[in-house]
Formats: C-alpha cells, sequence, structure tokens
C-alpha cells in the first residue's frame, strides 16, 4: 500500500498547510503576491499539479484569490493572526477635512491593518451601518464624530462588544475618553491666536460655525484667550458664518467700529467664505492677517494664500494602531499641531 504522505492529495495538503500558516503568521500579507507554481514544486518536490491543487485548496478557504493575466495572491480581505482590522466610523466628509483619508490607507498599508470605513450621519440608520461592520468581527472601533448628533452611552452600546477608540476628536463636554488619540485642538487655537498676536494684532474677527459655540469649544476658547491675554468680547470677536450669511451688513458694521486688523476661522473653508462675503460687502482684505485651520486648498489660492494650522493625521493613525495593536485598556494622547505660513 502507497504511504499517505506520498499520496498526490497529501502532498497537495502538505504544500497548502505550509502556506496556510505563512499567511496566518503574517509572513505573507494581504494583497502579497504568492510564490510562483515552479519555485513550491522545487521547494516541496512535488508536481506542478500537486501546488495547483494546495492553492485550489487555499482558494477554498478564500486565503487566496487567482487574477486572470495578473497571478495568484493572499486575499487583500483576509484577516490574520498578525493583521488587525479596524473599522472607522465617522462624520467626516471629504470637503470638510481635506486628505483625512488618505493618511489612514497609507499608514494602514504599513501597519498590518485593514481599514473598514462606515461614514454615518444621526438623520440616517446609523446603527445598521454600525451592525453590518460589526458582523465582519473587526478587532475596534476608531470614532470620530460630532457629538451634538450622538449620545456617547448610545455609539457605544452600538459597538459593544468591541472595544473603540476615539481619534481626531472629542466633543463631549464634561467627559474625559479613556481610549483616544486626539488632535490637540486647545493647542491649534493658542498657536492660531498666539501667532496673530505676536504679529501685533490685539483685535482679532474669530469665524465659526455655531452661535453660541459649543460647550467644548468654549472650553477651548476660554484656555486659548487666556495663554494669549485676548479676552472674548473685547480683543477678540466672534462671529459665525452664517450670522454673515443671514445679515449680510454684520460685517460692514464690524468694519466701521473697532475694525479687526486680523481674521481667525476655525477652519480654511471659513476664511475662504469671509473673503467671498467681504469682497460682496466692499471690504479690503488686503492688509487683514488672516489664519486658518486643517491646511485645505483654500489657504493657498494663488495671490489669496493665508498662514494656516496643520494637523498630523498620520500621526494620529500611525498611534492610533499602536495602541489597537498592543490592546492596551487604556490611552489617551493628544498630537501638537503645527503653524504654517503662505
Amino acid at each position: 500500500m502507497e504511504s499517505l504522505l506520498t499520496t498526490e492529495p497529501a502532498k497537495s495538503q502538505m504544500v497548502a498547510d505550509h502556506i496556510a500558516a505563512e499567511i496566518r503568521s503574517g509572513k505573507l500579507t494581504p494583497g502579497a503576491r504568492m510564490y510562483g507554481m515552479r519555485e513550491l514544486a522545487s521547494q516541496f518536490r512535488v508536481s506542478f499539479t500537486a501546488v495547483n491543487h494546495a492553492y485550489n485548496i487555499l482558494e477554498d478557504k478564500k486565503m487566496i484569490v487567482r487574477k486572470a493575466r495578473s497571478g495568484t495572491f493572499v486575499n487583500p480581505a483576509l484577516k490574520t493572526n498578525a493583521t488587525k482590522m479596524l473599522a472607522l466610523i465617522t462624520t467626516v466628509q471629504e470637503k470638510s477635512f481635506e486628505n483625512y483619508f488618505e493618511p489612514l490607507f497609507a499608514e494602514a498599508a504599513g501597519s498590518n491593518v485593514i481599514p473598514i470605513v462606515g461614514t454615518i450621519d444621526q438623520k440616517g440608520n446609523w446603527k445598521e451601518t454600525i451592525e453590518k461592520i460589526a458582523a465582519r468581527e473587526p478587532d475596534a472601533f476608531l470614532i470620530d464624530v460630532e457629538a451634538r448628533q450622538f449620545k456617547l452611552d448610545e455609539l457605544l452600546k452600538a459597538c459593544a462588544p468591541f472595544s473603540c477608540c476615539f481619534v481626531n476628536r472629542w466633543e463631549w463636554h464634561g467627559i474625559k475618553p479613556e481610549r483616544a488619540v486626539l488632535n490637540d485642538y486647545p493647542s491649534a487655537y493658542k498657536k492660531a491666536l498666539t501667532y496673530l498676536k505676536e504679529l501685533g494684532h490685539d483685535r482679532v474677527l474669530v469665524i465659526g460655525n455655531y452661535n453660541p459655540p459649543r460647550p467644548f469649544m468654549q472650553e477651548y476658547f476660554k484656555e486659548a484667550s487666556a495663554a494669549v491675554d485676548m479676552e472674548f468680547g473685547k480683543e477678540l470677536i466672534y462671529i459665525t458664518i452664517g450670522d454673515i450669511e443671514i445679515t449680510p451688513k454684520l460685517l460692514n458694521k464690524i468694519f466701521t467700529k473697532n475694525v479687526p486688523t486680523a481674521v481667525f476661522g476655525l477652519s480654511d473653508f471659513l476664511v475662504h467664505q469671509f473673503l467671498q462675503y467681504a469682497l460682496i460687502a466692499s471690504i479690503d482684505t488686503s492688509n487683514l492677517d488672516k489664519i486658518g485651520l486643517f491646511n485645505q486648498s483654500y489657504s493657498h489660492i494663488p495671490g489669496h494664500e493665508f498662514a494656516t494650522v496643520r494637523f498630523d493625521l498620520p500621526k494620529i493613525w500611525k498611534k492610533a494602531f499602536n495602541y489597537c495593536n498592543e490592546d492596551k485598556d487604556s490611552f489617551v494622547e493628544y498630537i501638537e499641531p503645527e503653524i504654517l505660513i503662505r
């Protein structure tokens, strides 16, 4: 009787088991090109037929994929012991935060992370979106949403039993995060106002989105204004872009009495919008120093450049991936931004 170890099926299974072990260990990562059949046949001293059967076994298990005229690859969607599947739940839209997703995918590619992105909205069926992602059993959820849209307990319940790491922002006033890698927004506000004060400005127009500012944002303002010894209602004038849109003459009123000499927008887009409304109101902004946030394309339009604060998103994603890979129970880290002078 022929030994079971020397039969063609046994040889195929031996090759398949060896490759499967390399995939599970992370030696062969998702998306990697598989070994050539000639190479495997020589290594294991088996026929091409045995190697082909081994690949059939792995393909049936969805561990590899064969692409016509391209080759054979480790399944890009495969989760292994060395690979983490992390799901980002966010309300961020590309138009509101340029270059937000690109660093995520770039860092994931170099960190053995398979990213899943779910863009949610309070008005949509966001719980269903999270439920569908949870069915894929991610290792953790990365969460970046506006607190005004979601109750924290409902959000955490929807993501349970998976651990959550908050990224970019934390807006639940009066509650501290347990696991988070966040952009240091208070530091960004301080840097922007310090930049303008060092240029000699003592009256700055601050443009936001909400009136009154959200409670967490009021804390940012309080911390930043104290750091530069400038007070809201005196040296700092707060308005929203919506105020200007609803009452176009508001800008004329502001620039008639106690004229501000600089503008700080809570995003580059808000500075850009302000400039459009100022143009309509025939207000000369050429001598105004301006600074925004997020380093968007609006801050480097030729002939209309202005300073901006850049957040280090690659570092945010890298730190979040590292903490999740280490399965740490508790961590909170704030990432320092930097000012770019145009």
